[in-house]
């Protein structure tokens, strides 16, 4: 983890935070060797080792803190890469239609400017806010677990095409009740499930706790400033926060990303 530096960056020193270290890989066990006859070796979209593909992955942060910004800033550098943004990590290359962004909260043109502005005015997406079909199917009965149900019925309205899935917000519409572990885990599971099915790695945004007293008596750890959070912490690949403007002892905001891997 890189430690905080006095005074304005540019780029500030400590923007992001990678850990554990990228190249640590448990041993093989001779004693029990693997039965599997699939490659072993993971896939990652953003080296070094952190946007595993196949996983859910959380961006966080506090309400007007940045998030759906940097959630379209992170799609833009998979497509056309500005080289100012994030510059110690190399992003996979991919083309517009293997991105999707689905808003569980807002219709598109709430959402469409920011996407406009990196480029991505033409990223297949899909909002709950714009489909009247949408509100008969919430109000209808639904199997357990209601949420990926209801991502089913989102990605049935993108193409095919779609590898890499933002979802703003997904944990408060696609993850049951998310002060449950039980509907989490419930949730979690059946989300990789359908994630094997389609081929699909999961960027979602989710809320962050309020802050309580001031910058000194919040959360240390960015996983505990999720709402939700201790359902969450087994279910994630990796999870990123953005302080708000409130919570920086900077003059910048810090995007902190922490990874399995």
């Amino acid at each position: 983890m890189q430690d905080d530096q006095d005074g304005p960056p540019p780029p500030p020193p400590g923007l992001y935070i990678v850990e554990p270290p990228a190249e640590v890989q448990a041993a093989p066990d001779p004693g029990h060797p693997s039965q599997s006859t699939e490659d072993p070796r993971l896939d990652f979209l953003i080296h070094p080792r952190i946007l595993l593909t196949g996983g859910v992955h959380l961006l966080g942060g506090a309400p007007l803190s940045g998030k759906s910004t940097v959630m379209a800033q992170l799609l833009r550098q998979f497509v056309d890469p500005d080289p100012l943004f994030l510059p110690e990590m190399s992003f996979a290359k991919l083309e517009v239609n293997e991105l999707g962004v689905i808003l569980s909260d807002r219709p598109w043109a709430g959402g469409s400017e920011l996407y406009k502005k990196v480029g991505l005015g033409d990223v297949p997406h899909y909002a709950l806010g714009d489909d009247p079909d949408a509100t008969k199917f919430l109000s209808a009965p639904k199997p357990a677990p209601a949420g990926v149900g209801l991502l089913r019925f989102c990605l049935e309205r993108l193409p095919k095409t779609v590898k890499l899935l933002a979802i703003d917000v997904l944990t408060n519409a696609f993850c049951g009740d998310i002060f449950k572990g039980s509907h989490v885990f419930q949730h979690m599971n059946a989300l990789q499930i359908l994630m094997k099915e389609r081929g699909l790695t999961i960027l979602g945004i989710c809320y962050g706790n309020k802050l309580r007293q001031g910058k000194t008596e919040r959360y240390q750890r960015a996983i505990d400033r999720i709402s939700g959070a201790a359902q969450f912490r087994g279910a994630a690949e990796s999870v990123l926060y953005i302080d708000a403007r409130e919570e920086s002892e900077h003059d910048y905001q810090r995007l902190s990303w922490y990874t399995r891997y």
